[in-house]
């Protein structure tokens, strides 16, 4: 049976909408040894729906599924994220969750600017 865990985001980690900025989604698998098998796919869930898919790794060496989700979709709010592998014995589990939160864009504050020579008018006291 394969297993897989979630190395990114952390826990609780904060995606935003705009400006488009891509989150890292990594995960680690194994397979068991001595059934012949290797790992065939890599999904990434946000809230059970598929956000991204690997099949080759990222590196091979450590069973590291790497991908890169810009979550312009997602609503704002607590999200659960989980990552599932299947191997090609047709075996497949699921990572524990881990949550994240996706959240709006980093606003621009207000600009402000005062003129220097008003010009009188209703509301407008000159001395």
């Amino acid at each position: 049976m394969p297993s897989i865990t979630i190395n990114a985001p952390n826990p609780n980690a904060t995606a935003r909408l705009v400006p488009n900025v891509p989150v890292t989604l990594t995960a680690t698998t194994t397979v068991q040894i001595g059934a012949g098998a290797s790992v065939l796919l890599v999904e990434f869930l946000l809230d059970g729906q598929q956000i991204a898919a690997r099949t080759t790794p990222t590196n091979a060496a450590l069973g590291t599924y790497s991908t890169t989700w810009i979550p312009t979709t997602a609503l704002i709010g607590n999200h659960v994220l989980t990552a599932r592998v299947t191997d090609t014995n047709s075996q497949s589990a699921t990572s524990n969750p881990v949550n994240v939160v996706i959240a709006n864009a980093v606003g621009t504050p207000p600009t402000v600017t005062i003129a220097t020579s008003p010009i009188p008018g209703p509301g407008l006291q000159t001395l």
